[in-house]
């Protein structure tokens, strides 16, 4: 479901980025549905993977990192000018074109994550796997995560 909602988060920011109102539009609800369903997976992902120890902790850096992810946006939008600076012909970029860079950036990251998810992060979580009764993958699954003492004892 993530790779799915990368490779829409990645038509919506294409979307974004065409000089149509309407277009913008159905771009940017894609994008609200997709970033929100999003805000879902990779904690629950990110939950399902991470050892019992460790859940709190990583479930802080990912708030943590949602709400940098914002800041960040913010941060990103200081050089548009607004009033009468706006009508300057020196800030013509950041009047009319600056906004696709920030609308285009979630492709570069849908792009990362997409690929860490098909060449680092391939295999299904490890509740998935004991969910299916595919323990021969989940001991496989477990003994990179763990040292072999431990596969046993966290099956």
């Amino acid at each position: 479901m993530i790779n799915i909602f990368n490779f829409l988060i990645i038509i919506a920011s294409v979307l974004s980025v065409i000089v149509n109102p309407y277009v913008l539009l159905v771009g940017r609800f894609l994008y609200g549905m997709s970033a929100g369903a999003m805000s879902v997976f990779v904690p629950k992902f990110i939950n399902e993977t991470v050892p019992p120890e460790y859940k709190g902790a990583f479930g802080i850096i990912t708030q943590l990192m949602c709400t940098f992810g914002i800041m960040v946006v913010s941060l990103i939008c200081i050089p548009c000018p607004v009033g009468e600076t706006a009508l300057d012909s020196a800030s013509h970029f950041f009047v009319y074109e600056y906004y696709r860079i920030v609308l285009g950036l979630p492709i570069i990251f849908s792009l990362i994550q997409t690929a860490l998810m098909c060449v680092i992060f391939r295999t299904d979580t490890p509740v998935a796997l004991k969910k299916r009764g595919d323990y021969d993958s989940l001991t496989a699954l477990l003994s990179k995560i763990y040292v072999q003492e431990q596969v046993a004892m966290r099956m």
